[in-house]
């Protein structure tokens, strides 16, 4: 049994025999009567249905019905209400509906039954997708209600929501929330969720914003932390965005490679870079990240940023090992180059080569700049040749070329004299 038929079968059977909240006395109309046999008969009837025996159930009613005449208008719609409670529990929707109707027509019947009655209507239409008919139930009982709780009005809303009417399903729920909070309530999840829905529908960013502010406080799951997180990036609130979507890190609810590479992403982009390197590494070595080329070149960028050459580099090294092209190598290159490390320039320079880069002029023209430094003449001048056949490296390569002959006849003069 689903729990929304559970609770609709709970207000029915408070409604059979009239129990439930009181009517005050100086709004109640005549008071009412029933006699013993009567009552015996309609408390037979609710065991039997209770007890799944629907046909008896049925029967008692109906022997009940051949002396309708002679019951009170009271009685009579006692026994229709005990009717639509054993049709709705035989799931016969349609004949439990009727029955409850007929209870509404019955002469002076007393308002706490005639307002059990309605809300009992409204339930038994929305569980049979009658919304609109529905709708009119509740508002007319809610305009009847002296205080009504807040499950009336999230009914309400649920209603709206099932017309795609979202406009109107708002005021409902967030009335249902506040009269919770001054009851001391819990405010029920999918109450919030109800009205996220709603604001979404109608592009009410704002609204959506609030809603989830209150779901990662009262209700905190990833998804809710997440949906905050990209809330606040639509809005361009991107220190906000960044601080819900590490808020959910370090509630350990970013566990794919997606969730972690983009928390990293948003620290660069927001000058946080250490911490940025930090959160990488932590999800490679525990592989959440993949090791990829591409995330080893985004911890590069990290430490790269945060002034960390040697992690930089080793990180970089990782990448171009794992690529099949040669930028990253080309990269390795230049960052070898600028601190002086001059074989390990000319040996990622080589492999940059090998793999293929798109300016392989200006690849030989670095090549030739580490061999120069470690005085491998010869080979620095044949890569500074290759360098000349770019327009672009032309000039610089024909520079080198000439210095490096001239320390070539320079050298070969030093032997002479010695």
């Amino acid at each position: 049994m689903t729990v929304g038929r559970m609770l609709v079968l709970l207000a029915l059977l408070c409604a059979t025999l009239g129990a439930g909240p009181a009517v005050p006395a100086a709004q109640a109309r005549s008071a009412p009567t029933m006699s013993a046999k009567v009552y015996d008969q309609l408390a037979e009837s609710e065991a039997l249905a209770q007890a799944g025996k629907t046909t008896e159930a049925l029967a008692v009613l109906e022997e009940l019905r051949k002396d309708e005449d002679d019951l009170s208008d009271y009685e009579r719609a006692q026994l229709y209400s005990a009717l639509g409670f054993v049709h709705f529990n035989a799931e016969e929707y349609g004949a439990g509906i009727d029955a409850y109707r007929k209870v509404l027509e019955q002469p002076d019947l007393p308002e706490a039954i005639e307002s059990r009655t309605v809300y009992v209507l409204a339930q038994l239409l929305f569980q049979v997708q009658e919304y609109e008919e529905s709708i009119a139930y509740l508002n007319r009982w809610i305009e009847s209600s002296d205080s009504p709780g807040p499950k009336p009005y999230i009914l309400l809303g649920q209603a709206y929501h099932q017309l795609a009417r979202f406009p109107e399903v708002i005021a409902p729920v967030r009335k249902a929330i506040r009269i919770a909070r001054d009851k001391g309530r819990r405010v029920e999840e999918n109450w919030y969720l109800l009205l996220r829905a709603a604001y979404y529908e109608t592009g009410d960013s704002p609204g959506v914003l609030e809603i989830l502010e209150k779901l990662v406080q009262e209700y905190p799951r990833k998804d809710y932390w997440l949906h905050l997180s990209a809330t606040y990036g639509q809005m361009g609130d991107e220190a906000k965005q960044l601080t819900a979507f590490e808020a959910a890190y370090l509630q350990g609810y970013l566990d794919t490679d997606q969730e972690v590479v983009l928390l990293a992403q948003l620290l660069i982009r927001a000058k946080i870079p250490y911490r940025a390197a930090v959160v990488l590494e932590k999800g490679l070595q525990d592989s959440v990240v993949a090791a990829t080329a591409g995330n080893y070149r985004l911890l590069s960028q990290a430490w790269t940023m945060a002034r960390d050459d040697r992690r930089s580099i080793a990180a970089l090294e990782l990448a171009a090992g794992l690529s099949d092209e040669g930028e990253l190598d080309a990269l390795l290159a230049r960052s070898h180059l600028g601190l002086d490390d001059w074989p390990k320039a000319a040996e990622a320079a080589r492999s940059a080569l090998r793999k293929g880069v798109e300016r392989e002029d200006e690849l030989q023209l670095l090549l030739g700049m580490a061999l120069f430094e470690l005085a491998r003449y010869e080979e620095a001048k044949a890569a500074f040749l290759e360098a000349r056949s770019g327009p672009e490296s032309r000039a610089v390569a024909s520079q080198w070329i000439a210095y490096i002959d001239r320390e070539l006849r320079r050298l070969a003069e030093l032997r002479e004299v010695q």
